[in-house]
């Protein structure tokens, strides 16, 4: 199953969220199982089976993140979600200098600067990992995949700080 074909979608990174949920809910109105209560009980099996692949599906294709690496693996690109970033050198000073300044803001207002800082760069993460996607530069795409992957949690590091500190 493609789970872009299953919602009618091309393979892109950038999607059409509400599209998708709008086939989604098409799909599981038709598939449930709960439209097969009369059904033998392979056609029931059959109508579970696809609820259980349109579920994932749907649970893939709206995570950024999730989509992201479905698209590389689609492409024959393997990758290890966990992988250490010092696979990655171009990152790590990155990753460094970002977690020390995160470290050292002590005020809301300062962790809220780079809570938008963090949001900024996720969105052109991601704009280039559909450029380089949709260039089939998957190696590009990889590492900005990493950079998306990076980014996602040094900014709910960030949310946390914002709830949990006030002006220290």
């Amino acid at each position: 199953m493609d789970y872009f074909g299953e919602f009618g979608l091309r393979r892109s990174f950038i999607i059409d969220l509400d599209l998708l949920e709008e086939s989604y809910l098409s799909q599981q109105l038709k598939y449930h199982p709960d439209q097969y209560v009369n059904a033998d009980s392979d056609t029931k099996q059959r109508a579970l089976e696809k609820t259980i692949g349109i579920n994932k599906a749907y649970d893939t294709l709206k995570s950024d993140i999730d989509r992201a690496f479905y698209l590389l693996e689609l492409e024959g690109v393997l990758l290890n979600q966990e992988e250490n970033l010092v696979d990655f050198p171009e990152l790590l000073a990155d990753v460094f200098a970002e977690r020390e300044s995160l470290s050292m803001t002590n005020s809301k207002k300062e962790i809220a600067v780079l809570y938008e800082v963090a949001q900024r760069d996720l969105a052109e993460y991601k704009r280039n990992f559909n450029e380089q996607y949709e260039a089939k530069n998957f190696n590009g795409a990889s590492v900005l995949y990493k950079k998306i992957l990076y980014k996602i949690k040094i900014i709910d590091e960030i949310k946390m700080r914002l709830n949990s500190s006030g002006d220290m």
